[in-house]
């Protein structure tokens, strides 16, 4: 599956298994956080179907599982079963000398295992004024990040100081 862009990004060297850079990612950055990490932008509109079904089919062909709950929110459904999120956010600032604002939010998170118990987490938005119509008119932000099994664990039992926190 691809997206429709000018220029594929490929994926930067030395990104764990589940962590995958779309193709027509922009500003891809890898910070070194967790046991590896990948932001970029995606230039697609609310609700990100191209994208999220690129994630889907390409970590389903290398084995990775679709998780219902995830590791960083037990006891809830992930996005796999609920869908996007929907949300304001009083006290948004969209620069540092801007006053605060109202922020509308898309959110998608979720979560997929590997055979030995990898964690690959996506986390999808779109953050804009609340006074701006209309909403997820893009570019989706992309967050995702590799947990190992022992990691993953540690975070769901509460320990999740065992791991760097990334942003």
């Amino acid at each position: 599956m691809l997206l429709a862009c000018g220029t594929p990004t490929t994926t930067p060297a030395r990104l764990p298994d589940g962590l995958l850079v779309a193709p027509c990612a922009v500003d891809v950055k890898t910070p070194k956080a967790y046991e590896g990490a990948v932001t970029y932008l995606v230039r697609e509109a609310y609700p990100a179907d191209t994208l999220l079904g690129f994630l889907r089919q390409e970590l389903a062909s290398r084995g990775w599982t679709p998780q219902n709950e995830g590791v960083f929110s037990p006891g809830e459904e992930s996005s796999h079963v609920r869908g996007w999120s929907e949300m304001l956010i009083e006290g948004e600032k969209h620069a540092p000398d801007d006053p605060p604002d109202v922020a509308h939010v898309y959110e998608w998170h979720g979560e997929w295992r590997d055979k030995n118990g990898g964690v690959a987490s996506y986390s999808l938005w779109y953050r804009e004024p609340e006074a701006s119509r209309p909403y997820g008119a893009g570019p989706v932000s992309v967050q995702a990040i590799y947990l190992s099994k022992e990691n993953a664990e540690a975070v769901k039992a509460g320990l999740g100081n065992a791991v760097k926190r990334p942003f």
